[in-house]
């Protein structure tokens, strides 16, 4: 993980000048939506996957440059297999995106970041192997992810994305979270 972080920051830091220098992308603040699925292991000492549904993931963030943006989301999903059980699962994230430019309408990022991350997982089913349990974990943990943006004008843009979350401990496994997402830049090109 340290050495992927590396190079993506080296990657970021030196090809900016080997870039499109003369793309301007508007810079300010931006808003944005966007549909996601999850597939998420949990527990971690259980063989289920659970697949979540699409969500819409709803961020905030502000472009200081071509190059870079801080960005804060939040995701929640929400299962319920009928009457007996249910599984939460919130996020809030604030991750660095460091772009790069492809051309005039297309740039590829990587993102990195911490989530904040919460987990309520209940089942009121009782039988003879399983006692009914209700269990409320948390923590916060580093993310990353990558996309490609393709922007309409300089106001709006839409993004395929998707962000990892690395599992940690016994109780909350690994999150992959992918989407397609639209953005208003409230800003001006500068």
């Amino acid at each position: 993980m340290k050495r992927i972080i590396a190079l993506l920051w080296l990657f970021f830091m030196f090809f900016p000048v080997l870039s499109h220098a003369e793309i301007e992308r508007t810079k300010g603040v931006y808003l944005g939506a966007g549909l996601e699925g999850m597939i998420h292991k949990e527990p971690l000492w259980t063989p289920l996957f659970m697949e979540l549904g699409i969500h819409i993931r709803p961020y905030l963030g502000y472009r200081f440059s071509n190059y870079f943006a801080l960005e804060a989301s939040y995701d929640g999903f929400r299962h319920n297999s009928g009457s007996y059980d249910c599984y939460n699962f919130d996020l809030f994230d604030v991750a660095g995106k460091f772009f790069y430019p492809l051309s005039e309408h297309f740039d590829v990022y990587a993102r990195g970041g911490l989530v904040y991350e919460r987990e309520d997982v209940a089942n009121d089913r009782r039988s003879w192997w399983m006692e009914p349990y209700h269990e409320t974990h948390q923590r916060i943990a580093p993310t990353v992810g990558a996309g490609l943006m393709y922007y309409f004008n300089p106001h709006w843009s839409s993004d395929l994305f998707y962000i990892y979350i690395p599992p940690m401990g016994r109780n909350i496994a690994s999150a992959n979270i992918f989407g397609f997402g639209v953005t208003y830049s409230f800003g001006k090109i500068q």
